[in-house]
């Protein structure tokens, strides 16, 4: 997702300073081939029939012979009606490959294939942080079988398929489709029309693009309960809105509670896009799925960012350090919303179960994010980013699989990035990080499936006429009446 992780010249510095990743040190070993990962679906749903099915969606406009992979997950002899929807969407960006590797990983231990990835030294941490967060009964398969008798994954594995294929090929620094438009730029809720060679055009016109269009027919034929959109560049968790430097108003209420809940395992920045990213994106599907579909959990994860870029530990990201620096991030409540989103934490505070209580405007002060959480080192590290380039910005451009600085005009020019480089920056390049990713992440889905399954839709609908002080539908009177309605 990130087109502005590189928007200082010294933050570009940061990015890739140190030891270089050679192309031959790339762990194409641990990775997965475009053909691997969608022969994997297909072959297996076929097995598995009780617990996964797979279709080849098709372009609903038939503009084009494109077609999706949707691949749903669940126990299939308790039947989909009645549970909660769960949307996946991963290689959306060409170079993200990490991010299609989560979902390959994810689907594994969805029917029953979790021992390879139990075998890896970093499923220990798993296992265990698992049992203090009380995360189901029994082993991991007893609560995988539980979760799948009240959650239905629906998984596009790939969206961008041609894309990854040439990243696979080494066109590492490929965002975009082969049309030249960025998928995530092409919805239409904010949707702004941009220059042909900017790296994060979003077409001639929503929904111009076939991957597109596929997404928001899955969208619109399901009552999605939580959109994921999953990217790398950086650590982060990120709600609505994109477009704008505001929380959404209209977000559950217990959004934060699910962040403080997802981040235990992320320990990386976290909350509304338009503010924790430093920047504001135009045409986003999280910002569709919100505004225009109403899902009530819409997320963008950004799964991996080089030597941690992002985290809690590396004091979050300097892109954001430097507009918060500079007071730009600073938010008026709007629309009754009194809370900043949370961008930062303190380093000891406690994972959040199910049952804690969380403080949303004390956990969203924008006090927090200036206060002890910013480290003297990455301030004055941007600092001097600043003070050398005059503050002026670069735009991230690669084209033919090389990794050009275009420069904006009157600005500085950013420092090209090898293809290697390209690879590292969205991608763990070791199979220890690789696996890190994989297990956390897989932790993560799996922990919002857990907070779904046991905050059901009908149960909702009665905390939010309660909370919100909402009439009750006709002919009911009690809660409880409520989700008795609600769930025949």
């Amino acid at each position: 997702m990130v087109t502005r992780s590189l928007i200082y010249f010294g933050l570009v510095i940061f990015i890739s300073s140190g030891s270089l990743v050679a192309a031959a040190d790339i762990p194409w070993q641990a990775y997965h081939k475009t053909s691997q990962i969608l022969d994997l679906f297909k072959s297996a749903s076929a097995h598995t029939t009780n617990l996964a099915r797979y279709q080849d969606i098709p372009d609903p406009d038939h503009n084009s012979e494109l077609s999706l992979p949707l691949i749903t997950v669940t126990d299939f002899k308790t039947g989909e009606t009645g549970k909660e929807v769960i949307l996946l969407i991963a290689g959306e960006h060409a170079r993200e490959l990490i991010t299609s590797e989560i979902v390959y990983w994810l689907y594994q231990v969805l029917t029953g294939k979790d021992a390879e990835l139990l075998s890896w030294p970093a499923a220990a941490s798993f296992a265990s942080q698992r049992k203090q967060m009380g995360l189901g009964a029994g082993n991991l398969q007893d609560w995988v079988q539980d979760l799948l008798k009240k959650v239905v994954f629906k998984i596009v594995p790939i969206e961008n398929i041609e894309g990854r294929k040439a990243a696979e090929e080494g066109d590492t620094c490929l965002r975009r489709t082969f049309s030249g438009v960025d998928l995530n730029r092409n919805w239409g809720t904010e949707w702004k029309q941009q220059a042909l060679d900017d790296e994060d055009y979003g077409g001639p016109h929503p929904f111009s693009e076939p991957e597109s269009r596929i997404v928001k027919l899955i969208a619109e034929s399901s009552p999605i309960r939580s959109f994921v959109n999953i990217h790398s560049g950086e650590y982060a968790l990120y709600v609505p809105w994109d477009s704008h430097p505001d929380l959404g108003s209209s977000l559950m209420a217990d959004t934060h509670v699910v962040l403080e809940q997802l981040n235990v395992w992320c320990q990386c920045m976290h909350g509304a896009g338009g503010i924790v990213a430093g920047y504001l994106a135009f045409g986003t599907s999280m910002d569709y799925m919100y505004e225009r579909l109403h899902v009530p959990y819409p997320l963008t994860i950004e799964v991996y960012g080089p030597k941690g870029l992002g985290k809690l530990s590396a004091g979050g990201h300097p892109r954001h350090l430097a507009q918060v620096q500079q007071g730009r991030l600073e938010t008026q409540p709007q629309n009754g919303v009194n809370d900043v989103p949370h961008t930062q934490q303190h380093q000891d505070t406690e994972p959040v179960n199910g049952s804690s209580s969380v403080n949303h405007e004390e956990l969203h002060s924008q006090d927090q994010v200036k206060q002890g959480t910013i480290s003297q080192d990455q301030l004055s590290q941007v600092q001097r980013s600043q003070e050398q380039h005059s503050q002026q910005q670069v735009k991230e451009q690669f084209s033919d699989g090389g990794a050009k600085g275009k420069a904006v005009e009157g600005q500085a020019q950013a420092v090209p990035i090898r293809k290697a480089d390209c690879f590292a920056t969205f991608n763990p390049p070791t199979v220890q990080e690789y696996q890190e990713v994989v297990i956390s992440w897989v932790a993560t889905l799996l922990t919002l499936a857990d907070h779904l399954a046991a905050h059901p839709t009908a149960s909702h609908a009665a905390m939010d006429a309660e909370q919100h002080q909402q009439p009750f539908p006709k002919g009911v009177t009690h809660k409880m009446d409520l989700a008795n309605v609600c769930s025949g």
